[in-house]
């Protein structure tokens, strides 16, 4: 359930652009929402370990101070954010998001 604190537009317009983002990208993800935290898209780039690891993912959380794109390594042992903002074009994001992927390992980049 969505909470009633949440712009139920806000969280639509951030899947589509999430959304365009993977579509964009020159590797196949796929995209999970974070059912235990924002519940915005995700796009999941991989998992380094067992079945039971974390996955590296990317995404933008506008409810955030600063809403910027991040990826998150190996769960969230390590962090990269962007200057990115959700209003940038999909495809610098793409771009920034697959540069970083492949410069990180994520596993998702490594099947381009």
């Amino acid at each position: 359930m969505i909470s009633s604190t949440r712009n139920t537009n806000s969280t639509q317009h951030t899947d589509d652009v999430v959304r365009a983002v993977a579509d964009l990208l020159p590797f196949p993800t796929t995209l999970d929402a974070d059912m235990g935290g924002t519940w915005y898209l995700q796009i999941d780039l991989g998992n380094r370990g067992g079945e039971d690891n974390p996955h590296d993912r990317a995404g933008i959380e506008p409810d955030s101070a600063q809403p910027v794109w991040w990826i998150d390594i190996d769960g969230g042992e390590r962090t990269l954010v962007s200057e990115y903002d959700i209003d940038t074009n999909p495809t610098v994001i793409a771009r920034w998001i697959a540069n970083q992927a492949a410069a990180a390992g994520c596993p998702a980049a490594a099947t381009n």
